[in-house]
């Protein structure tokens, strides 16, 4: 099982399932990292294996929708070279617990009326965000997209980021709060 991403500025990635934290679990952060970023996904359960998949079918391909939350450590090395960050970024994606993404368990028919509203408390201040979903439209061009640079499994998730990353407050404790079409689904503290 992969994490497929389609990022906010339309490149894909691929997140091994070691990232996946399911259940609205609390994340604990590695000593080394000492900062992050984060970004609100909107998600899809691949319900059928392909590759190179016409948006006009992709339909066929998800059977499930739901909301999230990805973080991506900022690990810094001994160099600023290209290929040490294009290397730092990848190791990034890859540290376990990093992709908090309940099961998507929503019908896709419930897409129009879907809205994602997300909150994040710090110690000092809380901020709210809402977000529209994607399309039906939008939703089928990215998992179009994603297949052309991977083999899509029965069970995957396609996040699809909703805004370009944010960092978190460094050394705080953070709690993530979120509900999509209503129903609170997001609710995880993230501690340093």
């Amino acid at each position: 099982m992969n994490i497929l991403v389609k990022t906010f500025s339309e490149h894909v990635l691929v997140r091994p399932d070691t990232t996946w934290k399911r259940n609205n679990e609390d994340m604990y952060v590695p000593s080394f990292v000492k900062k992050m970023d984060w970004c609100p996904v909107f998600s899809l359960k691949i319900s059928r294996s392909g590759r190179f998949v016409s948006p006009r079918f992709a339909h066929r391909y998800y059977d499930a929708i739901g909301s999230g939350v990805l973080l991506y450590p900022r690990l810094y090395g001994p160099d600023d070279d290209l290929l040490t960050l294009q290397e730092l970024f990848a190791q990034g994606c890859c540290i376990n617990h990093t992709s908090l993404v309940p099961t998507p368990s929503y019908s896709p028919e419930r897409t129009p009326e879907c809205r994602f509203s997300l909150s994040l408390s710090a110690e000092d201040k809380k901020e709210e965000f809402r977000f529209d979903c994607p399309s039906m439209q939008e939703l089928d061009l990215a998992l179009s997209k994603a297949s052309e640079v991977a083999w899509m499994r029965t069970g995957d998730i396609l996040c699809i980021e909703l805004s370009e990353r944010r960092a978190l407050p460094p050394e705080q404790t953070l709690r993530f709060e979120g509900s999509l079409l209503g129903e609170k689904n997001i609710d995880f503290e993230v501690k340093f």
